[in-house]
């Protein structure tokens, strides 16, 4: 029996090349390595302004295009800035009690912005609290209820200070119909 050779596929992978359109454009920079090192500095706390600006960094742009082209350096971005809310808030404690009377001020400054963009980062854990909740009670009464209702609690506060309340019946039942009147 004899061996059957391989099949030629260089055929067969030009053929798949030729079908994929060409692209236009400077290749992309974008490597593992400048996308673990972008990571890490903004996981230490650096600005990634500050971290473009270093030699053989890309510059701002390319970063935030890559985030949309590349899923993995997305969330390794994300989580490089979760670790930097942080590193921010650890720095602000530290400012914040580092600060003398000599000092004060620009600590409070350095304390107020660290703080802040670590809330921003992070507002779960280091945000501003608020609760916004609002509980209401709506009670669909008649006329002729409120006004039982109404008698019923000035009956019970008839007397302000041991002085008697003149009571006029007319303007409370009916306050739209008085003030036609006049």
């Amino acid at each position: 029996m004899s061996e059957a050779s391989p099949p030629d596929l260089s055929a067969w992978t030009r053929a798949v090349v030729a079908d994929q359109p060409k692209r236009i454009g400077r290749p992309s920079t974008y490597t593992e390595e400048v996308a673990r090192e972008i990571c890490e500095a903004v996981a230490g706390g650096a600005f990634l302004v500050d971290v473009c600006a270093e030699p053989g960094m890309p510059n701002v742009r390319t970063i935030h295009r890559w985030l949309t082209q590349h899923p993995e350096f997305a969330r390794a971005y994300e989580t490089a800035r979760v670790i930097m809310a942080h590193v921010l808030a650890e720095r602000a404690v530290k400012s914040g009690l580092a600060a003398t009377a000599d000092n004060y001020g620009p600590a409070r400054v350095h304390f107020d912005a660290q703080r802040w963009l670590a809330g921003r980062l992070l507002p779960k854990v280091y945000g501003d609290k608020v609760d916004a909740s609002l509980t209401t009670e709506v009670i669909v009464t008649t006329p002729e209820e409120r006004r039982q209702r109404i008698s019923a609690l000035l009956a019970k506060q008839s007397t302000i200070d041991g002085v008697a309340i003149a009571l006029d019946w007319a303007a409370i039942s009916h306050p739209q119909g008085r003030a036609r009147d006049e």
